[in-house]
């Protein structure tokens, strides 16, 4: 009977004190392992403090066995103590548990701190352009392409040639790693072209102010990100150069409902 309450009070225990961990993706494989040990400590420290309730446990009823059997205590008496026992007992719950899921806040917050001081840390741009354009037409030429990312040791593309005209609408199909996404984001310069070139309108893209040049573009990313903020300044946050009206933003949002 004693074994039987202890299993069952240590069970309702450890479903109050191991609670579950989130799996934070923004962190790398090295940061995972890191927080992965971190968690597997706390963890133990609380299977350690339910091994120690359950022997508290254990000896409440073993003691009051043994002070009814021997005549010193009454039933009634243990039956009046019992409640402040598991009332103390259920009390050091929450405080076990605030202990246990601290390691998901100070993780998060490890991942929001190196995201935040990553983009502090960044160097500006390299900006030499002195040509803008009022609006583009759409005339994208890419002429003998080469690009390889700084770490890669070899080319992501190779002797890229494409030509698109205005209106025309192009899709870029290929495996995973090809070379899709990379070459979508040298349009708008997210990186520097070494070999090649890219003319919008006829006009080599590192002759346009970036800031021009980037507000000839349209991008959905294929990273979906979501600011805490209103839907409006979702749709509206890539126009930083000039105020916004809730008319602009409703015209585009429905005509690129209608595109798509």
């Amino acid at each position: 009977m004693i074994i039987v309450a202890c299993v069952s009070l240590s069970t309702m225990l450890s479903n109050n004190i191991l609670i579950p961990y989130t799996f934070l993706g923004n962190l790398s494989n090295e940061d995972q392992v890191i927080n992965n040990k971190k968690i597997i400590k706390i963890r133990r420290i609380g299977i350690f403090i339910l091994i120690v309730l359950s022997y508290l446990i254990y000896r409440y009823f073993a003691l009051n066995y043994t002070l009814v059997s021997i005549g010193l205590v009454s039933f009634a008496i243990i039956a009046q103590l019992a409640p402040a026992f598991f009332g103390a007992l259920l009390m050091i719950i929450a405080p076990i548990k605030s202990l246990t899921s601290i390691n998901d806040k100070v993780q998060v917050a490890i991942v929001a701190a190196k995201s935040v001081f990553g983009l502090m840390d960044e160097t500006p741009e390299i900006d030499r352009g002195s040509k803008t354009i009022k609006r583009a037409k759409g005339y994208v030429k890419i002429s003998d392409l080469t690009f390889k990312y700084q770490n890669s040791k070899y080319n992501i593309l190779e002797g890229i040639n494409l030509s698109i005209k205005p209106g025309e609408k192009v899709a870029l199909v290929g495996k995973s790693g090809g070379g899709k996404t990379t070459l979508i984001n040298l349009l708008p310069r997210f990186y520097e072209i070494e070999h090649g070139q890219i003319l919008l309108d006829g006009i080599n893209i590192k002759d346009l102010k970036l800031r021009n040049l980037r507000s000839q573009y349209s991008l959905v990313s294929q990273d979906t990100i979501l600011f805490n903020d209103t839907i409006l300044n979702n749709i509206a946050y890539g126009a930083l150069n000039r105020p916004v009206n809730k008319e602009e933003v409703k015209k585009d949002y429905f005509n690129s409902d209608e595109n798509y």
